[in-house]
């Protein structure tokens, strides 16, 4: 793997040890300041929107307002967007890198689907 045209990454391995049993390896690769920055920050994404949208549907479960399940939809979407964002990285040894770069710039979609859900929530009467 050439280092200049793939980004580092953590990886799992499976080797053999001489002793011929199968053991796995956890390989902890270096990955530069942005690739770590964008991890942290879409995780961060992740696990504030999914407890917002938890929070959201606990308060529809008890209002029964409309509003409340649009934002939790919201919510969810921005959740989903921070999990594909953060899992780009650990799934590059299993999926092509044209296939998770396409990946991660469409879920941007959700993005534009979790503003309109608020949009819609805050303009309904």
């Amino acid at each position: 793997m050439n280092a200049n045209r793939f980004p580092r990454y953590p990886s799992i391995e499976l080797y053999r040890s001489p002793s011929t049993s199968l053991r796995l390896c956890i390989q902890i690769q270096r990955m530069p300041l942005a690739q770590l920055l964008e991890q942290y920050v879409s995780l961060g994404i992740f696990v504030l929107a999914a407890g917002l949208s938890v929070l959201s549907f606990l308060a529809w479960r008890r209002e029964r307002d409309r509003r409340m399940w649009i934002v939790t939809l919201g919510y969810a979407m921005f959740a989903v967007y921070g999990l594909i964002v953060f899992l780009e990285y650990p799934l590059l040894p299993y999926f092509p890198y044209a296939t998770l770069e396409l990946l991660e710039h469409g879920s941007a979609l959700l993005i534009l689907g979790g503003l309109l859900a608020f949009f819609v929530a805050l303009t309904r009467d």
